[in-house]
């Protein structure tokens, strides 16, 4: 997906829950509080990135259904 969306005129970053958390959030454990804590700063990152011009592909494992968007 990542390669298909760079063939347009925007940037294109993956965040990658994993990578995310190593490098932005690496004092957080995985309990529900700091698992909803690197969620949210995965979506602060994200808008950020847009606000610029960008895309960005989330793919956090967020496992509470309280912090994944609702259907």
């Amino acid at each position: 997906m990542v390669r298909f969306m760079e063939m347009r005129d925007r940037p294109v970053t993956l965040l990658d829950g994993d990578i995310v958390r190593k490098n932005l959030s690496s004092e957080l454990t995985f309990s529900k509080e700091h698992r909803d804590l690197n969620v949210t700063r995965i979506g602060f990152v994200a808008s950020e990135i847009t606000k610029n011009g960008g895309i960005a592909l989330c793919a956090p494992i967020a496992p509470y259904e309280d912090v994944t968007p609702s259907k």
